[in-house]
């Protein structure tokens, strides 16, 4: 029975497919121990609305970013002729972090989304990085008007879930019931680039100048804080530090060659992405 409760995802309408869920897995209940007052001595176990766990949580979030990207992949289709303009996810020397906002139960969730490649992401709560998520190959496919698959390779498993994505909700179906995540004005907010994350794989030039020392070598695992590079710009030396802790992948100036402002000197594998 609760296996046949699981496959209903009726979105958007209260229903009581969770609560029938509960009553099927209470042991006393499956036992036959059941009276006319069964409810209300169990209501504390049967009402308790359950609380998702942590990998329909990053679902969500990920469901939701892939939906914005496919929505902003067809809007430039139809505006511009540059193929550029559909790498949503694209971006050159670092990796593009994107934050979603979710609530569930009046709680708060942000889901941090590192964009890899156009199709490998990693996931994690920003409240706790230990829960970073690898997912390959990950595509969300629609399925009906508001009904989509998320699919794809985890770690350790293959990812298959049902999602409803409304106007102000996404839903997502597993075999433990459903679960609403509402979602506030401006969900989807890419980190500023001062805030550590937003580009934390790369290292900028704060000014034009020149690279006077490189204090790093490929391969070399820094900390945040760490010097990278000194510049001299002005007459004066600039230490330039890491944003990020992580392994350095790129060295893109060497000793006696000049920059220019913003520009991108070496880049970090954050180590969450290690």
């Amino acid at each position: 029975m609760k296996q046949a409760l699981s496959q209903y995802q009726i979105a958007g309408l209260e229903t009581n497919i969770n609560f029938l869920m509960s009553l099927c897995s209470n042991d006393n209940f499956m036992q036959g121990n059941v009276h006319t007052g069964f409810i209300d001595e169990h209501k504390d176990q049967l009402l308790n609305r359950p609380l998702p766990d942590t990998h329909t949580i990053l679902e969500a979030g990920l469901s939701l970013l892939l939906k914005q990207q496919e929505e902003c992949r067809l809007r430039n289709a139809k505006s511009h002729k540059n193929v550029f303009s559909l790498l949503t996810g694209f971006r050159m020397n670092h990796f593009l972090v994107k934050s979603v906002q979710i609530t569930h139960l009046n709680e708060d969730y942000t889901v941090q989304v590192v964009c890899i490649s156009p199709s490998t992401y990693r996931v994690f709560l920003k409240s706790d990085p230990s829960t970073s998520l690898l997912i390959k190959n990950a595509s969300l496919n629609q399925v009906s008007k508001s009904g989509y698959e998320l699919v794809g390779e985890g770690e350790k498993e293959k990812i298959k879930s049902s999602v409803v994505c409304l106007n102000d909700s996404v839903h997502v179906f597993t075999k433990n019931g459903s679960f609403q995540f509402t979602i506030p004005e401006k969900s989807y907010e890419l980190e500023p680039a001062d805030s550590g994350v937003s580009g934390a794989g790369q290292v900028v030039s704060p000014l034009p100048g020149m690279v006077d020392k490189v204090l790093v070598t490929l391969g070399q695992t820094v900390k945040t804080g760490d010097p990278i590079m000194v510049v001299i710009a002005m007459k004066m030396e600039y230490v330039i530090t890491a944003g990020t802790s992580g392994i350095i992948e790129e060295i893109f100036y060497s000793a006696g060659q000049s920059i220019q402002k913003n520009q991108n000197l070496v880049k970090i594998v954050p180590s969450y992405l290690c």
